[in-house]
């Protein structure tokens, strides 16, 4: 499989550091070097913890520079109530030994562009200042750039105050010149990354079956939320039987369908949730989904365990093509061809 060439500019941060490491762990992204911003705490500490991040990794082939010590225009404002005085406060990691790159982050940036054979994208999970600095000082790289992925900004919510979120509150100017530079760009605000949460039920997945591979976890943690499982986990206590159908979907046997099942399930955790706070939906969870999960692997990705055989064999890559689609919204067949 061909690989994305990346730059990530960051802030570690735990929420970064997680980043990186799952960056690190893609097959899809080449990692060609880190670029430290202030932000979620000093410059001088985030570039610390990219590099205690990459240590970790086993990966200090890969060059981390420091960037700007605070914003384009306004002064620095760091967080130091949400990930503590060193920026990843929690996990007591060893201090880096690998030197930070002499290279300040905009010329590491344009060091690292121009030799890639390949365009480049970058991943800025942090303030925009680095890139922006960049793209300020290397106009002539932007040819080179394939796009740029941001962390940042939210439809309907803030996290700095009602409506700012702080990556983009931290440096505006510097995301404006990245939003306006013409450059393909990604949004990915907090009505995105609020999805994807870990639940204290999934830590506790993850703590008591520590001898289990990861893979199987992974496989483990998907078979309890997708559809089938959960219409089963409905059907334990006859939801299906108290849906309120339209007389198309009853018709056509709505009830039993467990898209529409599973659907429902959701809804109810959901109004739990908001009736009753998060300690009650989680009981609810413990009670009808999480109990007996052995029993409730329903779940098996055929897309996964092909991907897993093509792997083990070492044939190259897989490629889908969809050729067909059909039904209504709600209950699509899709059919895809599979080239190995």
């Amino acid at each position: 499989m061909k690989k994305l060439p990346v730059i990530i500019d960051c802030d570690p941060g735990h929420d970064d550091a997680i980043a990186l490491i799952a960056a690190l762990a893609s097959e899809k992204l080449e990692v060609l070097g880190v670029t430290a911003a202030a932000g979620n705490q000093t410059v001088d500490k985030t570039e610390k913890n990219a590099r205690k991040v990459l240590e970790i990794c086993a990966r200090t082939d890969i060059p981390v520079a420091k960037g700007r010590g605070k914003p384009l225009w306004n002064p620095l404002s760091v967080a130091p109530e949400i990930h503590g005085d060193s920026g990843m406060d929690g996990p007591v990691l060893p201090e880096p030994s690998m030197p930070v790159c002499r290279e300040p982050a905009a010329a590491l940036m344009a060091r690292l562009v121009e030799e890639s054979p390949e365009p480049v994208a970058l991943i800025v999970t942090g303030p925009c200042t680095n890139t922006a600095v960049f793209l300020l000082s290397y106009p002539h790289l932007w040819k080179k750039i394939a796009k740029i992925s941001v962390m940042g900004g939210g439809a309907f919510e803030g996290n700095r105050t009602a409506l700012a979120e702080f990556n983009i509150w931290t440096d505006p100017e510097a995301a404006r010149i990245v939003l306006e530079s013409g450059i393909p760009v990604e949004i990915y605000g907090l009505d995105v990354t609020h999805k994807a949460l870990i639940y204290r039920e999934e830590f506790a997945l993850f703590r008591e079956r520590e001898e289990t591979p990861e893979g199987e976890l992974t496989k483990l943690r998907a078979s309890m939320v997708c559809e089938p499982a959960l219409a089963y986990c409905a059907r334990e206590f006859s939801l299906e039987q108290f849906i309120l159908l339209g007389k198309g979907e009853e018709a056509t046997g709505g009830r039993t369908r467990d898209s529409i099942v599973s659907d429902v399930m959701e809804a109810v955790i959901g109004a739990i949730y908001l009736d009753g706070g998060l300690e009650e939906a989680s009981s609810f969870i413990h009670r009808f989904i999480l109990s007996d999960l052995e029993h409730k692997q329903l779940f098996y990705d055929a897309k996964t365990i092909l991907q897993e055989l093509v792997q083990q064999e070492n044939t190259g890559g897989l490629r889908y093509e969809l050729v067909k689609e059909e039904g209504p919204q709600h209950d699509k067949i899709f059919e895809v061809v599979v080239y190995v």
